[in-house]
């Protein structure tokens, strides 16, 4: 029976109640589960107490961390919920390594982010103004800053991928591997989409020696280093081999019909060989992969 300016305690005393009601707890918990693990949890565990999965059980440790006080003594300490989710099998496991797909925005951050190196004098090898990257994320399907819902972006990668999704983050990789001055560029994004720019072979040249510059071998397990830093090797087998074969073909894809050694470095011919061979490697679906 509160009046007045005290009137406005019961706003807090709301949400107070809702915080500490398990539907709440269990609500959040299975976002955190899905942000951090994999995205196969569903709400529900609380009222069916029959499951007994590794999810189930988790959500479970999420709530009773949830209802532990933390050091200030108050319930709901977000840190005891992560540590929860950290420390458990499933978040060690394999389940969530490379198991969940990248938003548009991740997507456009990390092909970005592995290829930018500082060069020297404030330059990096890869790079965006930032403004010329709204349009390929909102192509991809995320209205960036601008979400319809007010319960955040989706980490179902189903809400992602669909053909015409998956046909735009081709279209930006392969955008962002051409090279400044192709008047191609311009065409994707507008004249903006000059901005969004990379230079792998500047990575080579700061990275290998002089002798391994024009190995194909060589060339290939470089990139597939950087890109795909915690993939086991035999699981870039195949594409290590694909990476190769392109590097040896000329502009008509025939193997083997131009040597990669051949080409000197400093060559036209040289720079987008390395960028056909960088956008292949991005287009893979190991890179779509959180």
């Amino acid at each position: 029976a509160r009046s007045g300016i005290a009137g406005a305690q019961d706003a807090f005393d709301i949400v107070d109640h809702l915080a500490n009601q398990p539907q709440t707890m269990e609500y959040l918990a299975v976002k955190l589960c899905q942000l951090f693990v994999h995205e196969d949890f569903a709400h529900g565990y609380f009222l069916n107490v029959s499951a007994t999965t590794p999810e189930a059980d988790l959500v479970r440790a999420c709530m009773n961390a949830w209802s532990t006080p933390g050091p200030d003594g108050r319930k709901g300490n977000l840190r005891l919920v992560l540590r929860a989710i950290f420390e458990s099998d499933l978040f060690r496991g394999q389940l969530a390594q490379a198991h969940k797909v990248k938003s548009p925005v991740e997507l456009i951050a990390s092909a970005i982010r592995c290829q930018r190196m500082p060069l020297g004098g404030g330059t990096f090898s890869a790079g965006s103004d930032g403004y010329d990257l709204i349009e390929p994320v909102y192509r991809m399907g995320m209205d960036l800053f601008n979400d319809f819902t007010p319960d955040g972006y989706p980490e179902n990668g189903n809400e992602w991928i669909d053909t015409g999704t998956i046909a735009e983050r081709y279209r930006f990789l392969q955008n962002l591997m051409m090279r400044e001055d192709d008047a191609l560029k311009d065409v994707d994004y507008g004249s903006g989409g000059a901005q969004n720019v990379s230079n792998p072979v500047a990575i080579l040249q700061a990275r290998l020696p002089a002798a391994s510059l024009t190995d194909p071998a060589a060339v290939t397990d470089e990139f597939l280093r950087i890109l795909f830093p915690g993939e086991g090797r035999a699981n870039l087998d195949l594409l290590r081999s694909e990476g190769v074969r392109l590097l040896n073909s000329n502009d008509a894809g025939t193997p083997g019909s131009s040597p990669f050694s051949a080409l000197s470095t400093s060559s036209t011919d040289y720079d987008l060989r390395v960028r056909a061979l960088v956008g292949l490697l991005l287009c893979h679906p190991y890179f779509m992969e959180q």
